[in-house]
Formats: structure tokens, sequence, C-alpha cells
């Protein structure tokens, strides 16, 4: 557990969804919508198949494309070091970086440069 979790307001905080996904045969991958609420914001995103070099994992073609119906109506939540993409700036929207986890089928948003969290911090002070 960390530190950042026992702090208030460190649930989940849903700020849009997926509104569609289709199948890619080009590219060999899912393309997707997501759109944010209130502000009605969009942007679009693609999952291809194999190796991610992220996370060192594999996903085959075809173990991917059963996953194109999950992506409809997935929720998509704020990252816990993130802004709500509803009040960003346009340049920081643009700049917005998807983190999509297929095991659990969750998907955030977060601007790529990150704000010093809490544990940092703390790990700082005592340096």
């Amino acid at each position: 557990m960390r530190f950042s979790d026992l702090l208030p307001g460190s649930a989940k905080h849903q700020v849009g969804q997926v509104i569609s996904a289709e199948w890619d045969s080009g590219q060999n991958g899912i393309r997707f919508v997501l759109q944010f609420s209130p502000s009605a914001r969009r942007l679009e995103g693609f999952c291809p198949s194999g190796h991610n070099p992220t996370t060192g994992k594999y996903i085959a073609e075809e173990d991917l494309k059963k996953k194109v119906n999950d992506f409809l109506g997935l929720p998509v939540y704020e990252h816990a070091l993130g802004g709500d993409p509803n009040t960003m700036s346009p340049e920081d929207f643009k700049n917005l970086k998807i983190e999509l986890t297929l095991t659990d089928m969750h998907l955030s948003v977060r601007p790529t440069t990150r704000p010093v969290d809490s544990n940092t911090f703390i790990s700082r002070i005592f340096r």
C-alpha cells in the first residue's frame, strides 16, 4: 500500500467512457474513441496486437479481436496523479496518455508530465 492510497480523494474518478471501438485489419489492432463528460471532448486511441514494449507482454491478434466488444462502454478513469481532462487546457489535452490494462479492462488517462506525488515528496524530504 502506498501513502497516497490513504489520502482522501484517492478513489477512482470516472471522467468518460469509450463510445466506439472497431477492429482495424490494416493495422491489426483496435481503434477506439473516448468521450469525456461533461465537456464532450473526444480522444482517439489505438491498441495494437503483438509485443508491448512497456509491459513486455504479448497479445495475439485473435485474443485482441475477442476484446473489441468489451471496449464499448468501458469507463475511463482519471489517473491518480493527473488532472481532469474535462478542465485541461487544449495543449495539455493533446498530450494525454492513455493507459490500458487488458487483463482487467481498466482504462485511464494521464498527462505526459506528472506532478510530484506524495510518495516522491516524502522520500525527497528524508534524503
